[in-house]
């Protein structure tokens, strides 16, 4: 799976940061923004309510996922949530992000 881990806006095309050449995610990419990881006083929500919450949009331990965002930043959180807090063993991180992915011209 591909995990998106922007914001709703970025994700549906309705905004984009200045250096991301096109609007939009990667296709087939399932939207977990970032800030979903944390309770509202700012730590992690407890690990059952976030692998409850990775599950219900699909994404599961047992496959492979790979995490973007606009620039890698605040994917970060999202692979260290599924690898370090929920035993994903097959996760990466797509550095490149948004910024390469949209500047070769790849489709959104």
């Amino acid at each position: 799976g591909i995990l998106d881990a922007r914001f709703f806006s970025f994700y549906v095309g309705l905004e984009k940061r200045p250096n991301i050449a096109k609007a939009g995610h990667i296709p087939g990419a399932t939207l977990f923004p970032f800030d979903a990881n944390f309770a509202a006083n700012g730590t992690y929500r407890p690990k059952e309510e976030l692998a409850l919450a990775y599950t219900a949009v699909g994404l599961s331990p047992r496959q492979t996922v790979a995490a973007y965002c606009n620039t890698a930043h605040v994917s970060a959180i999202s692979w260290f949530v599924m690898h370090e807090l929920l035993g994903y063993r097959d996760v990466m991180l797509y550095d490149g992000s948004m910024l390469a992915w949209s500047k070769h011209g790849l489709p959104v």
